[in-house]
């Protein structure tokens, strides 16, 4: 009988054995597996209904693979559809918040009472509530891809959900005394008009980054792109949402500063023999900068400035707040921010609203009064 036919025999129990040497669908390596009967003939019966299922695609006891196994399948089978910063970023989570509990455990033996463990394992390393439920709806969508793969017979992940974090809003931010000190400070910065732009226009720093002068076609600076840090390799890539995709109308003194940094950039190349560089904010060799020049070079100026801490990504907070503050709509303050609803923009800024009520609060009697309106 061939080999890849599997084998029939009699065990030393008395009983009769059969073998077939089956793929494993998560390793890819092979391994036999081998069922018993009391007579032979129900062994036949049992060979050649495997060597059907096989035949068909089935996938026979697929729990001898590791839950380590499958992740760096799902990996492999997500990248493609994955954009190479989030891709990263699954990688690390796995790497130092899933692997090191749950790798070993076998991945048809993984079971809800492990993944509660593993939460109070990780609360117990000081992990923060939202990288526990990052961490976990990770795992959540692997063992989801196996559930449809039917790897496993149902998601243990899915029965054993964290509770959710509780939205934060911005932290403590900067006052606008604070916000014109900054730009005091920065001034003659070489970088001085991407902090103006990016305190205007509320830009995250891989956008900012990745501007390029065709992107900017007054009054409208178009995002198209980003660059994000990849394993400390700048990477172009697309904004981090569909929504990043959009258009900014900038008012004219962000516009004076963009064109006087035009201006300045191009008689610079122009002195050195050189064409003027694509990108907006550009190093002395013309390449984009990278994210996290941008970072420790704001952190350098916040620092000599004497300001309180603050993040680069605090200006797009700062910026937003200023323009709810100044009576922006918030659909256009969502719409210029990228945010992908109104809704996201109102919860992440709602400690900021909530503490202007007072400011625009109005007696029911001049709520009912009719106002004249505005001649034509």
């Amino acid at each position: 009988m061939p080999k890849t036919g599997g084998s029939v025999f009699r065990h030393k129990s008395g009983l009769w054995a059969v073998q077939v040497s089956v793929p494993d669908p998560i390793t890819g390596g092979r391994r036999r597996i081998t069922r018993y009967a009391k007579t032979k003939r129900e062994a036949e019966a049992i060979r050649a209904e495997l060597l059907l299922a096989l035949h068909q695609g089935a996938v026979l006891e697929p729990a001898k693979s590791s839950l380590a196994d499958w992740l760096r399948v799902w990996l492999r089978q997500r990248a493609p559809s994955l954009k190479p910063k989030t891709l990263s970023d699954y990688e690390g989570v796995l790497k130092r918040h899933v692997l090191p509990y749950l790798g070993p455990v076998k991945l048809g033996e993984l079971r809800p009472p492990h993944i509660r463990a593993w939460h109070t394992r990780l609360r117990e390393a000081g992990v923060g509530e939202r990288t526990l439920h990052l961490a976990h709806t990770i795992l959540q969508a692997a063992l989801e891809e196996a559930e449809l793969q039917e790897l496993i017979p149902s998601n243990p992940a899915r029965k054993a959900r964290p509770a959710a974090p509780k939205p934060q809003g911005p932290k403590r931010l900067w006052t606008p005394e604070e916000a014109r000190l900054f730009l005091e400070a920065a001034r003659h910065d070489p970088l001085y008009p991407l902090w103006y732009l990016a305190l205007a226009a509320g830009l995250r720093r891989g956008e900012l980054a990745a501007l390029r002068w065709e992107d900017y076609e007054p009054p409208y600076l178009h995002v198209r792109r980003a660059l994000v840090s990849v394993q400390g390799e700048a990477v172009i890539s697309t904004p981090k949402t569909a929504r990043g995709v959009r258009s900014i109308f900038l008012p004219p003194d962000v516009r004076e500063v963009l064109e006087e940094h035009r201006r300045k950039q191009e008689a610079l190349a122009a002195s050195l023999g050189l064409e003027a560089p694509p990108w907006v904010f550009a190093n002395p060799l013309g390449e984009p900068l990278h994210p996290d020049t941008l970072t420790h070079r704001f952190r350098a100026l916040v620092r000599a400035a004497g300001l309180p801490k603050a993040r680069l990504h605090d200006l797009r907070h700062l910026s937003a707040s200023l323009r709810l503050r100044a009576g922006v709509p918030a659909e256009l303050v969502s719409a210029e921010l990228g945010h992908h609803s109104v809704a996201f923009t109102l919860q992440t800024y709602r400690t900021l609203l909530k503490g202007e009520q007072a400011q625009h609060a109005r007696p029911l009697e001049d709520l009912l009064t009719p106002r004249p309106r505005p001649e034509a």
